[in-house]
């Protein structure tokens, strides 16, 4: 396609995919733009048939080719490019689609029903059918929702009259676990009573039940007619088969929960959240319990379709797989899969994949995937020390330290990764070879490379700082490791904020290891480096560095809480590259925490450091007189960001604990005396902050303090109420309109205890506590929705357990599941609560089900049970309410309420 000047449609339609096509050129990831591009070559001449022009057909086929290839797991699209293969050509073309397809994405059950149903029409031949059907079955029978399949299946065999396999089908169904078990059961037990002994069991059990009847009538003396035998032996039967239905039944039982939580059952290249991730996390360790290969191999093939793009579940399949005996093809062919899939900046997996070629003994195979992923990602560096180490292994010292001289001769290798690469070849030399000098030669004949590297000075200010010494060398030592501090100070080209923090090393050494005079030259250096009035400059470089040392922290503790391994990624570098020179290159490392530490040292010795509190504090934020829109925006944008950082509270999301805020915080309003209500922030107080009904909104406060110390002008009562705003949006709940003015009051404004509803009370006490806020019996159902989110504490209210089975997202499941599930009380030593009959993993408090007993609640209960669209808009408008109790707006502002753009739009 990238070859043609022409694509065959109009003008207007040529120039479009030309454009699009440019722009796939500068980003071949974009996914929308490669869904544009094949709407717009299907729409070439108008749309295209058999009849259209072979250059046309060209461009479109190639174009759903390289779609497919890069996106070879969208299912949809193969349905779509054999249909118009269908169109344009025939069912042998639609066939070949449908095949290259099914092998591209063995494990989904639409594309291979959508493959079978197509057979079905086209082909005359039932053996060839049933071919592609049991083929099929292979891969997805077992899908806990292929009944689509076997629906298909079963329609086929009944077609052909077949009634003998359309039985022997339902007599193998009704042993898998799948969300409608219960359906070809009743059928199962329909056709039963038509079919001969013979097809219901073998005659080795026919003979031992006909036995069974005889010795039983022989016992009372009867005689027994051939019909009776067979009734009786029929009954044997469902005996038996009533013992596979309930089999069968727990099995769907065990698995109904994971099923519910997995909320897209195909790939996407959109992320996946959280809770979807968790979800398969959990799904997975069931299975792996519960032992069955076969359950466990598919549920691992459903799951890399869904989830290809997340190496961790790559990583967990090898692993597993290559702890069954024998299986280590297989675990190559993960691997493989894995490549395709992970992106080569992500290069863990091709790491974890070179290990396991080496330990199959294919070196030259390990090699070539250390040099494929060098061929994307020249720089790095724990791709280039993986292989070195290799070579160490395998090769010995020198094929590791050749495999890092070729990396720093390479002229695609940036300046700061071959530092790091000259560290790494003394460390070998050092440790390996257990050659000082020769170590220390390779720092001293380097060092006017690399002294823009802070990774080379940190290196070999700690390679000469562990060297061992007694009395008699230390003094020897200690002028060696002098004359690297000051080089570093002389040569180097470092930041003067990393320059302070790498003195820190040599301050340290003077205190543990100096001799009489060290502290004349302690107190030297310390006001040589730290006595300084720093310009504005420094203090930049020095806020960055802090910045970049607290991202850096954030990302590597979430990547470790989310993968079950280190994720390697390359950062982008310094485009510095120079061929013919023997260089090593080192990615400035970022800043650690006691940086900070040192800091504040330094101020109490010589006093610069304070300048820089004082006058550079990121804190001090001016005062927003009059805020405008974009700036609560950004106040909305730092909570976002702040539930995306801060993900390991509860259920991974501190949103519920914000909603839950805002809510109290509001709910204390009385209509009658005009007290409490959202305007105050009184919760800050005590004894208000330590109702019993507040517990552990402390956590929700202090994940805010952060936002109001960097929007300082915002109140917190406005900050409390957005908190929940943002925190049901982020959510996928309704936009809810907000509107600011609320000013924060002292102690004295703090309400009395009991004004907030008490979850073990029932519709008598709701409507007392509700309506003395001014709501209505539908306003107070369709704010109960907000219990969708969240879970009870036991160390807070004394409840455990959530509402939901997605307790980070807002739906309408709290009025399913209340209406629909089955409840009973909990039996523990904790207050009265129910809990579902059916997992016993989620609760229901004696409020909620009050709003089942009552008739008037309970219309509400059904109506948003029945219809999300009706449940958000009744619930943004009553939230609304809600968080504008209490509250002096001035006259006609009700038109000025502001709504967000959510981070996830």
């Amino acid at each position: 396609m990238g070859d043609f000047e022409n694509y065959a449609g109009s003008e207007e339609e040529n120039a479009e995919v030309k454009r699009l096509y440019e722009e796939l050129k500068r980003d071949e990831d974009n996914f929308e733009v490669w869904e544009k591009l094949v709407a717009a070559c299907q729409a070439l001449e108008g749309g295209l048939n058999r009849n259209s022009s072979p250059q046309a057909l060209a461009t479109l086929r190639e174009t759903f080719d390289r779609f497919l290839n890069k996106f070879p797991l969208l299912f949809g699209y193969w349905k779509k490019y054999a249909d118009l293969e269908f169109t344009i050509s025939g069912p042998e073309s639609a066939e070949m689609v449908y095949e290259r397809g099914c092998a591209s994405i063995a494990y989904s059950v639409d594309l291979w029903t959508d493959y079978c149903s197509f057979k079905m029409e086209t082909t005359h031949d039932p053996a060839l059918v049933r071919d592609l059907f049991e083929r099929a079955a292979r891969y997805i029978g077992l899908d806990f929702l292929a009944h689509v399949f076997w629906d298909k299946y079963l329609e086929y065999e009944e077609r052909q009259e077949a009634h003998d396999k359309v039985f022997a089908l339902l007599k193998r169904v009704i042993h898998i676990p799948l969300h409608q078990y219960a359906r070809y059961f009743d059928r199962y037990s329909k056709v039963a009573v038509t079919r001969p002994l013979s097809e219901l069991v073998s005659s080795d059990v026919e003979e031992h039940y006909r036995a069974e009847v005889l010795a039983e009538a022989a016992q009372y003396g009867l005689q027994k007619s051939a019909l009776e035998i067979e009734r009786d032996i029929r009954a044997k039967i469902d005996v038996t088969f009533y013992e596979i239905f309930h089999q069968t039944q727990a099995e769907v039982t065990k698995r109904w929960t994971h099923e519910s939580e997995l909320k897209r059952p195909y790939f996407h290249v959109k992320e996946l959240d959280h809770e979807q991730l968790a979800a398969w996390r959990k799904y997975l360790d069931f299975e792996e319990k519960e032992g069955d290969r076969d359950r466990i191999l598919y549920l691992y093939e459903r799951c890399m379709s869904i989830c290809a793009l997340y190496d961790e579940f790559w990583f967990r399949y090898a692993r597993w797989m290559l702890s069954q005996e024998g299986k280590e093809e297989e675990v190559r062919n993960i691997y493989l899969r894995a490549a395709i899939f992970v992106p080569i900046s992500r290069p863990g997996i091709r790491l974890q994949f070179a290990y396991f070629e080496e330990m199959q003994g294919r070196i030259d195979v390990a090699r070539d995937i250390y040099a494929a992923v060098l061929d994307k990602l020249p720089d790095a560096v724990e791709v280039i020390t993986s292989w070195g180490n290799m070579e160490r292994r395998q090769m010995g010292l020198d094929a590791a330290i050749q495999v890092y001289k070729q990396q720093i001769d390479s002229p695609l290798v940036d300046l700061f990764t071959k530092a790091d690469l000259v560290t790494e070849w003394a460390f070998l030399l050092w440790k390996v070879k257990g050659s000082v000098e020769e170590a220390r030669m390779v720092y001293v004949s380097n060092v006017q490379w690399y002294a823009d590297s802070r990774q080379f000075w940190q290196k070999w200010l700690e390679f000469e700082l562990e060297q061992p010494t007694n009395i008699k060398t230390e003094p020897e030592q200690g002028e060696r490791i002098r004359n690297v501090f000051r080089e570093m100070r002389s040569k180097s080209r470092i930041s003067d904020g990393l320059k302070m923090e790498l003195t820190q090393y040599y301050l340290n050494y003077l205190q543990q290891r100096g001799g009489k005079d060290a502290m004349k030259e302690f107190l030297t250096v310390d006001a040589e480096t730290f006595g300084l009035v720093f310009s504005p400059a420094t203090m930049a470089e020095l806020d960055f560095q802090a910045k970049k040392m607290a991202t850096a922290t954030r990302t590597f503790t979430r990547a470790l809480r989310t993968s079950t391994r280190p994720v390697f990624a390359s950062a982008p570098r310094v485009a510095f590259r120079q061929g013919g020179r023997r260089f090593y290159s080192s990615e400035p490392v970022k800043s650690s925490s006691s940086t900070w530490i040192w800091l504040a040292g330094a101020a109490a010795v010589g006093g610069g450091a304070l300048l820089y509190t004082n006058n550079f504090s990121a804190s001090s934020t001016p005062k927003v007189v009059n805020p405008t829109f974009d700036d609560y925006q950004a106040v909305y944008n730092e909570i976002a960001g702040r539930l995306e950082e801060k993900d390991d509270y509860d259920d991974g999301s501190y949103g519920p604990v914000l909603v839950r805020l805002a809510w109290h915080a509001s709910g204390t309003y009385d209509k009658e005396t005009g007290t409490g209500g959202s305007n105050g922030a009184t919760m800050r107080f005590a004894p208000e902050g330590d109702h019993g009904a507040n517990a552990g909104l402390k956590a929700a406060r202090d994940f805010l303090e952060p936002v109001k110390a960097k929007f300082p002008w915002i109140s917190y009562s406005d900050l409390w109420i957005l908190a929940g705003v943002c925190a049901i949006q982020e959510m996928l709940g309704p936009n809810i309109p907000y509107r600011p003015g609320r000013s924060d009051k002292d102690v004295a404004a703090c309400t009395p205890d009991g004004r907030l509803p008490d979850a073990a009370q029932g519709q008598d006490h709701l409507r007392n506590i509700f309506y003395r806020m001014g709501f209505n019996d539908q306003e107070i159902v369709a704010l109960a929705g907000a219990h969708a989110l969240g879970r009870c504490h036991t160390d807070r209210s004394g409840f455990d357990g959530p509402w939901t089975f997605s307790p980070t997202v807002l739906t309408n499941d709290y009025y399913k599941l209340l209406l629909n599930e089955k409840w009973q009380w909990k039996k523990w030593d904790g207050p009265k609560q129910y809990e579902d009959k059916k997992t016993k993993s989620l609760m229901m408090l004696p409020a909620d089900m009050a709003l089942i007993q009552d008739k008037k609640f309970k219309v509400w209960i059904e109506k948003y049970a029945a219809d999300n669209d009706l449940f958000f808009k009744d619930f943004a408008a009553v939230i609304v309410k809600l968080f504008e109790l209490g509250v002096p707006f001035a006259e006609g502002t009700e038109n000025q309420r502001m709504i967000f753009k959510t981070t996830n739009a």
